[in-house]
């Protein structure tokens, strides 16, 4: 049984790439002030090791949700079933055979996908349009 492909939510998305990105730069970028954070972040007139270390940590996680945040605006899903695999298109990407699923036990803010071969896969659905909706209409094969 085919379904329609389960979207991502494209605001949250999208705010917080936005804001990490937007972070970095303006720690990289922006000057020096004299409060206790300017001292943590800036040695003089430069970053200091803790500076580096939030501009690093904001750079990489903008870098892990850039492609979701595209996907996202550009309309494309997140999860697709085409009736033999379930391809999931989150962070670790991966393409489930629905033979090879036991189990689907769907929460409120995350879904447990159990193989056959006894692996667990927790796919968080916070970021996912009606999720439970879509994961009830997936019936794995019994063998």
């Amino acid at each position: 049984m085919e379904t329609s492909p389960l979207k991502y939510r494209t605001l949250p998305i999208v705010l917080s790439t936005l804001s990490f990105g937007l972070g970095a730069l303006w720690i990289f970028f922006g000057s020096p002030t004299g409060g206790r954070l300017g001292r943590m972040l800036y040695d003089g007139n430069d970053l200091s090791l803790v500076g580096w270390g939030v501009v690093a940590t904001g750079t990489i996680l903008t870098a892990l949700l850039l492609p979701h945040a595209l996907r996202a605006l550009l309309g494309l899903p997140a999860i697709e079933n085409d009736g033999e695999t379930l391809s999931i298109k989150m962070f670790r990407s991966k393409n489930v055979p629905l033979s090879d699923i036991e189990s689907i036990l769907v929460g409120k803010d995350d879904v447990n996908l159990v193989t056959k071969q006894g692996y667990k896969r927790k796919i968080n659905a916070r970021l996912l349009t009606d999720h439970e909706s879509f994961l009830a209409g997936i019936q794995p094969e019994a063998k």
